[in-house]
């Protein structure tokens, strides 16, 4: 537009390219107070989210601390209906076949309950309280990838 308003030889523009120009940088001023704006709000989520409490076993110890001063190998009490930070083991669990439900909206967005299940081994030694979990194990796991649904 700017070519064919200075040079109208080459073609014509019936367009003022300086309003056209002042409407883009209107709309992507507001574009950036807009996302601005949820910015603050999501980080202020997230503080909420991770400063909120958590009860959980740390060397046989009950204890109450933050989300984000939960440590590898911290056991986690999750009641029904609660949430909980997304990278956990099920190691036990009040149904006696060892399995719960858990809902993964916020990760996948499909609310429909999946079935988790304790290892079977902890299922064999009949582990249902808190206390009476194993202090000390290693769990192998695959690693990280891109395929959440399998």
């Amino acid at each position: 537009m700017i070519i064919g308003w200075y040079m109208p030889r080459l073609f014509q523009s019936s367009i003022n390219p300086w309003g056209t120009l002042g409407t883009l940088l209107f709309v992507l001023g507001v574009t950036m107070v807009k996302e601005g704006v949820e910015d603050k709000a999501r980080h202020r989520a997230d503080r909420r989210e991770n400063n909120s409490p958590v009860r959980a076993l740390r060397h046989g110890k009950r204890i109450v601390v933050c989300k984000q001063d939960l440590r590898v190998g911290d056991y986690v009490l999750v009641k029904n209906r609660e949430q909980f930070p997304a990278d956990l083991i099920c190691m036990a669990s009040a149904d006696l076949r060892g399995q719960c439900f858990v809902e993964t909206s916020n990760i996948d967005g499909e609310t429909n309950l999946k079935i988790r299940k304790v290892p079977q081994a902890l299922v064999d030694a009949n582990l249902h309280s808190f206390e009476t979990l194993p202090t000390d194990g290693t769990f192998e796991c695959e690693a990280p990838n891109k395929d959440i649904h399998n």
